[in-house]
């Protein structure tokens, strides 16, 4: 029963039924001509395999709109009787072709919705229904008694498929799930093998723009992940940078598109007209769905995009942050360290002097200058993120093309065909031409807008990987120079604070025997009269009171700048010694 939008299939009437087990044989003849099994046709003995048979048609009707075996012709003729008697047991389909010849295929016709995946599994099925010896029909009995047919169909039933579509060929690719723990490593080898994009250069996105984690089985990164079937994953090729994208795989047009195509005024019956006006249907129909994929994909690709815009912002905030307080800190560093060195060398004629403190505070200062090396480093980087989030904010700003014009395109279609529908006499196909012809211009109009765009998406991506990988290292390396500029800092207050107490352990042990050490090291002891003893007790008050002052505004950038990344010094040593000095703040030599 037919309507002009729609096609609705009575499946059975249980007035015809028959409850026929394995055994069972009958030779009374009902049902309806173009269902029937060839054996009910020619009025012999019929077993159950005679419902195979009805089945097997009435599923590549529903499939392809058509009956398999010259739907034209009357299924008790003497044509149909000889061709579908004498085909091939791999042949699913006869049917008059284009030029009204009788042609033999082992394929189902297009057009259909299958993937492929499917449509194999339902033509290797379609061969064991559409048997013409009722013997073999159905594919025998299986251990458990029951028809390899049925078998066949559940594992058809219980089979997913992957979805995959590949923007480089503008092509879906779909691939059977070879148990819940086949890994993503087997698919991606499915898809270097078709493809020749080598694994490493795939790169597998969600609708989400999510990337596949390769470490999951394919059944819970992809599978579960997928609403349906028009939700694919999208496979990038991060090597292709082409500036001007190819030329890329369009909806190829069947024969009757292009015999209207090129003769748009030549009447074909009302069968044919029919036929050929649901072919042009077809194809701007799965026109406008290649065209919807690589939206899909430019959307994914967008977004996938902007995921790892969020982590370059976060990064680059923190690598800012670190800059910032290290160049505090170098500067820091950089002042107290000439300080403490100039006055070290200015008491050295007179007080106490280490010859290896020296030269390891030589060192330390060679070794912070390298650490200058670190701002050229952020500067360049600095230059290319604005250059990548100014690209990022183009891409977000700009609009790609909408498909409303396939949209309009395939209702043109639609109410071209319920005219054929409703029509009686043939007439031309200029109004269907036109329309074929406009989506296919659409087509290559849009897909090219939408490659250029994709690829511009793919080369920031590209840029924006790279900046993030060189980021994190230059964190990495921010961090371990300011733990040793730290460490560094720590170490030549030990020392200083080290050489006042040898200052005034002098004052109490005069003899050159008694010469204390610093870390290990005899120290070069001068002679004390009571002039330099008043000299130096001048001195080293204000240069007690500079350390305290430098001490302290010392702990404070420390403690202001980055806690997380510093202990303080313990100045508890200094109260200790001051409980030393005499009354009237006397010292030693510093």
């Amino acid at each position: 029963m037919s309507s002009p939008l729609q096609t609705v299939y009575k499946l059975i009437d249980l007035g015809y039924a028959k409850d026929l087990n394995q055994d069972s044989i009958a030779k009374s003849l009902v049902g309806t001509w173009y269902y029937l099994a060839p054996e009910l046709l020619q009025s012999e003995k019929y077993t159950c395999t005679v419902d195979y048979w009805s089945f097997g048609i009435i599923m590549f009707e529903m499939i392809t709109g058509v009956r398999p075996f010259l739907s034209n012709e009357r299924p008790f003729s003497q044509v149909w009787q000889e061709k579908v008697q004498n085909k091939n047991q791999s042949v699913i389909h006869i049917f008059y072709n284009a030029q009204a010849q009788v042609q033999c295929s082992e394929r189902l016709p297009t057009p259909n919705q299958l993937c492929r995946i499917t449509r194999g599994f339902i033509e290797d099925w379609l061969r064991l229904m559409l048997l013409f010896d009722p013997k073999l029909r159905g594919g025998g009995l299986t251990e458990k008694k029951r028809r390899y047919c049925f078998e066949f169909l559940d594992q058809l039933l219980n089979t997913k498929v992957i979805h995959i579509f590949c923007v480089p060929s503008c092509q879906l690719l779909s691939y059977p799930l070879q148990g819940p723990h086949m890994q993503i490593d087997e698919v991606l080898t499915l898809v270097e093998r078709e493809t020749r994009i080598p694994i490493a250069r795939q790169d597998l996105l969600l609708s989400s723009g999510m990337e596949v984690n390769r470490s999951k089985p394919a059944e819970k990164c992809i599978v579960d992940n997928l609403q349906d079937a028009e939700c694919p994953v999208f496979l990038f090729d991060k090597g292709c940078n082409a500036e001007v994208p190819e030329p890329r795989r369009q909806v190829e047009m069947t024969d009757w598109v292009v015999q209207i195509t090129n003769e748009p005024t030549t009447l074909l019956s009302v069968k044919d007209q029919k036929k050929a006006w649901y072919h042009a249907l077809y194809f701007c129909r799965m026109t406008a769905k290649n065209l919807k994929h690589l939206q899909d994909a430019q959307r994914a690709a967008l977004l996938c995009l902007l995921r790892n815009n969020t982590n370059f912002m976060k990064l680059h905030k923190e690598l800012t942050s670190g800059i910032t307080t290290f160049r505090a800190k170098l500067e820091f560093f950089r002042k107290s360290h000439e300080l403490d060195l100039r006055k070290f060398e200015e008491q050295t004629e007179s007080g106490i002097f280490s010859q290896k403190m020296h030269q390891s505070w030589k060192q330390a200062e060679a070794e912070v200058q390298e650490f200058n090396s670190l701002d050229m480093e952020t500067e360049q980087l600095e230059s290319r993120c604005v250059a990548v989030r100014s690209t990022i904010n183009e891409l977000q700003k700009a609009q790609s093309r909408k498909l409303e014009s396939l949209d309009e395109i395939s209702c043109m279609c639609d109410r071209g065909v319920v005219l054929a529908v409703v029509e009686k006499q043939p007439v031309t196909h200029k109004g269907i031409v036109t329309a074929v012809r406009k989506c296919h211009k659409t087509h290559r109009d849009l897909s090219t807008s939408l490659y250029a765009y994709i690829s511009k998406i793919c080369r920031c991506k590209q840029e924006l990987v790279k900046l993030l990988q060189q980021m994190e290292a230059l964190v990495q390396k921010i961090g371990r120079a300011s733990n040793r500029l730290i460490t560094l800092q720590h170490e030549r207050q030990r020392n200083v604070w080290r050489l006042l107490e040898v200052a005034l352990k002098q004052t109490s042990s005069p003899s050159p025997l008694d010469a204390p050490s610093v870390n290990g090291l005899l120290l070069d002891q001068l002679s004390v009269s009571p002039a330099m003893h008043q000299r130096h007790r001048d001195e080293t008050a204000p240069v007690i009171q500079e350390h305290r002052t430098v001490r302290d505004e010392f702990s404070s950038i420390l403690d202001g700048l980055n806690k997380s990344h510093e202990t303080s010094l313990d100045w508890t040593f200094l109260d200790t010694l001051m409980l030393q000095l005499p009354a009237d703040g006397t010292t030693g030599n510093t």
